[in-house]
């Protein structure tokens, strides 16, 4: 679902309105008429980082600025620092060189450094976008960057009003 992420769901549980985030929209709209498009800046976590720190050190902080809302997200656990699939949503509130210092700090323990091997361990950080309004024309697509053992296949944006697919995702 768009605008939402939901854990454990059952069907005795109903969701309201006030409990999805729909994000800010300091982003605008998004009009997409393109096969392709990419929404996310991607970046892979330097080493573990561990429930309860409030910075992050990154491979590089390019695509990212204050006030970014971000996902953090466990892709391969092989070295048993974290679990695959462990994800949490965070805003960034200062960077430094290539440290991303977090509003909180993390719930869960993310692995990353070793990548392409095996076991492969990798966390990554993706900016998660803000608009207003989404439209996916007929013939456009948004889409992930391609997993390349780092970071990639993962698309993940918020629209505060409207989400328009004549395209895909």
């Amino acid at each position: 679902s768009v605008g939402a992420s939901c854990g454990e769901v059952s069907s005795n549980v109903r969701y309201t309105e006030k409990s999805l985030d729909y994000g800010d929209g300091s982003d605008g709209s998004l009009v997409v008429s393109g096969a392709g498009t990419i929404v996310n800046s991607y970046t892979y976590l330097n080493g573990n980082e561990f429930s309860g720190e409030k910075e992050v050190s990154v491979n590089s902080v390019s695509g990212f600025s204050i006030g970014d809302e971000v996902l953090i997200i466990q892709m391969q656990a092989g070295l048993a620092v974290g679990s695959s699939g462990n994800y949490e949503f965070r805003k960034v509130v200062n960077i430094t060189g290539s440290v991303l210092k977090l509003d909180s700090g993390l719930e869960n323990t993310y692995g990353s450094g070793t990548f392409n091997g095996r076991p492969s361990s990798a966390s990554q950080v993706v900016r998660v976008p803000q608009y207003t309004n989404v439209e996916v024309e007929s013939g456009g697509s948004i889409t992930a960057a391609a997993w390349d053992g780092q970071v990639g296949g993962v698309v993940v944006f918020r629209s505060q009003t409207t989400l328009v697919t004549d395209g895909s995702i």
